[in-house]
């Protein structure tokens, strides 16, 4: 049975050994922190608890996990207002975290106040970690400029102190400095810090692992590509067997980059699907919608339209939930940088007069398949008695011309108030009846259609339904569609019941197309509810 005393002298070997392995493995110091937390609970010693919490939302960190930041601020609250030095490491430690989950103005906003309150403490370490941290977000942000101010000034605050900072900072520092430069483009002070990094190798028994991938992207930076390759397959052989989720995506996707710079596309694309994976696998949402982009690009400059409409399309939704996730700014500055990028790889294939031509060109022959397919449902339906044929022909005939997923017809009750689905044609497969009363929430666009007599359309459910999202749960009432339209049919002035069209492709659909369908619907005004 322990005393008192000898559990508080626990408790403080614990905070002392996670204090000193936290500085090299930060999930070991995780394993420390969880036996102090339980031991300073016990012991009621607040102060305590938070240093304990702070080694584990250490690991956390890393680790990403889920309300990682409400621990931290929950522990920033706790912890005695005399530990200055614990209180900078937590904004410190807040910043991180948010960086790493992509929230990148949130990590700003932490890491300027811990920046605020360690420039009046003499702690030159934790200074100098906070600088690069502050680098290490502008970079993520693809803004070298600021960055480097950044790793410039952490860098000269190594200079002036470095018997108080751990020699391992000279490095990492370097290494920021090449590839930020690099970015940049300014490739003398590029070649400058890597001869330094170079020599700070060559002088001690260093680990070269990331002196391989400073070298790459100095080699990428001068157009060297062949070189550029051979130093990241270096470095992602050398961090096979490590914990590094987002280095190996930074390295994966640089080396697509050089595949590219090479002309071999697909091999960039394989390394840009690896980075993407990576970045999944590390919940890193922005660098996998940048990926994506990428091989859209790809795909598109090697005139594989449809695969790079896949990816297009998967970048934006990505976009759409990251944006809506994070309600960050970053998300709208990615979003932008990307539509330029799209733009500027469009203008690089055709000039803009000549794709306004092929696009006009692409319109009218739509155009004319549509009035084309209008006057062949018409000869087709008068010869037709069944309801099912009717609609299997349209199904046939609508295909041609669009993507179609599902095409219903209801007939409307006054009575009940509602819509009987009499015949639904889904994924070419025929339905049996379905009544949807139109009192139901989820049921507003047909109710729209029939109460105000006239057609709807929406294009995507996220998008255009957000605001009934929530409330209604409309998405999980239609997980399959995302664009529909809805068009009354109308006999001797009365609605009679409504034809609808539905699509798994989210704006799928335009006004002409809702067009033709409004003609079709006069000819089941005339055919159908007189014959059924």
């Amino acid at each position: 049975m322990q005393s008192m005393e000898q559990k508080r002298q626990l408790l403080s070997e614990l905070l002392t050994q996670a204090e000193k392995i936290g500085k090299t493995n930060v999930f070991k110091a995780e394993s420390l922190g969880r036996p102090a937390y339980e031991l300073a609970e016990e012991l009621e010693d607040e102060n305590a608890m938070a240093k304990a919490m702070y080694f584990m939302s250490m690991g956390f960190c890393y680790g990403k996990k889920e309300n990682n930041a409400a621990s931290i601020k929950k522990a920033l609250q706790m912890i005695s207002p005399s530990e200055e030095v614990f209180i900078i490491r937590f904004n410190n430690l807040l910043g991180l975290d948010y960086m790493v989950r992509g929230c990148y103005s949130m990590a700003v906003e932490y890491y300027a106040k811990a920046l605020e309150r360690a420039e009046k403490v003499n702690e030159p370490a934790l200074l100098f970690m906070i600088l690069n941290n502050l680098g290490e977000v502008f970079k993520n942000l693809n803004d070298d400029e600021r960055a480097l101010v950044y790793y410039q000034e952490a860098y000269e605050l190594f200079q002036a102190h470095n018997q108080v900072i751990p020699g391992r900072y000279y490095t990492c520092i370097l290494d920021n400095l090449v590839i930020s430069y690099c970015n940049a483009k300014q490739l003398d002070l590029a070649k400058n810090y890597l001869d330094e990094l170079e020599e700070v190798h060559l002088s001690g028994d260093t680990d070269t692992t990331w002196l391989s991938f400073s070298r790459g992207c100095y080699c990428e930076a001068i157009g060297a590509y062949d070189e550029a390759i051979l130093h990241y397959d270096v470095f992602i052989k050398a961090i096979e067997d490590l914990n590094l989720v987002d280095n190996r995506m930074r390295a994966y996707k640089r080396l697509g980059d050089c595949h590219a710079g090479n002309g071999d596309h697909y091999k960039a694309i394989d390394a840009y699907q690896m980075a993407s994976e990576w970045a999944n696998y590390g919940n890193d949402e922005a660098s996998d919608i940048h990926c994506k982009a990428r091989i859209a690009s790809l795909y598109q400059s090697m005139g594989q339209g449809d695969k790079a409409l896949i990816y297009y399309r998967d970048m934006c939704q990505g976009h759409f939930r990251y944006s809506k996730k994070h309600n960050d700014m970053h998300s709208d500055y990615m979003m932008h940088k990307l539509k330029f990028r799209q733009l500027k790889q469009a203008k690089h294939y055709v000039d803009e007069e000549h794709r306004q031509m092929l696009l006009g060109k692409v319109s009218l022959q739509r155009n004319y398949k549509r009035l084309d397919l209008a006057v062949a449902i018409g000869n087709g339906l008068k010869s037709i008695l069944s309801i099912e044929s009717m609609l299997t022909l349209l199904n046939v005939r609508m295909r041609e011309l669009m993507s179609v997923y599902c095409i219903g017809l209801g007939c409307y009750d006054e009575t009940q108030d509602v819509l009987d689905l009499v015949h639904i044609l889904e994924d070419g497969t025929i339905r049996g009846d379905v009544t949807i009363s139109l009192k139901r929430p989820e049921s507003f666009n047909m109710k729209t259609c029939i109460r105000e007599g006239r057609s709807v359309m929406f294009g995507s459910q996220e998008e255009d339904h957000s605001d009934r999202l929530e409330d209604y749960k409309y998405k999980e009432a239609y997980d399959e569609v995302q664009s529909a339209m809805y068009v009354p049919i109308i006999a001797e002035n009365v609605i009679k019941g409504v034809l609808t069209v539905q699509s798994q492709n989210a704006n799928e659909y335009d006004e002409n197309d809702l067009k033709l369908l409004e003609i079709i619907s006069a000819y089941f005004s005339q055919l159908s509810f007189n014959k059924k």
